[in-house]
């Protein structure tokens, strides 16, 4: 699995990555083998802290989720980075499943760019 292969369209609709600012933006992932949408706008960065914030807002997983909020924070340790993501979410439905697939998508993306700058 490759982050190309995954992420097959990322759209920048508004705000800069430069500025870094609040950003909105649309990807179709590719999530168990299904093709997928999700929009989501960057709601908070912290260069500092080495954190960053997605809200989504339309797509996909708006239909099984009331809200959604995939935060990532890396944290270094005797020299050595360590990431971690936090889904927060509410359900629309008590049926419907937790988010294990983003999350699985969500590692399988790190590892990829493990793989990318490590070799």
């Amino acid at each position: 699995m490759s982050a190309p292969e995954n992420f097959r369209l990322v759209i920048c609709t508004k705000g800069s990555l430069v500025k870094m600012a609040r950003l909105s933006n649309g990807a179709t992932l590719l999530v168990n083998g299904k093709q997928q949408i999700a929009k989501q706008i960057l709601q908070d960065i912290d260069l500092e802290k080495k954190q960053f914030a997605y809200k989504m807002v339309e797509g996909d997983l708006m239909e099984l989720y009331k809200n959604m909020i995939i935060t990532m924070h890396v944290e270094t340790k005797g020299g050595v980075d360590f990431i971690t993501w936090t889904i927060e979410y509410e359900l629309l439905s008590a049926d419907n499943s937790h988010p294990l697939s983003p999350l699985n998508f969500l590692i399988e993306f790190t590892k990829d760019v493990e793989t990318h700058i490590f070799g």
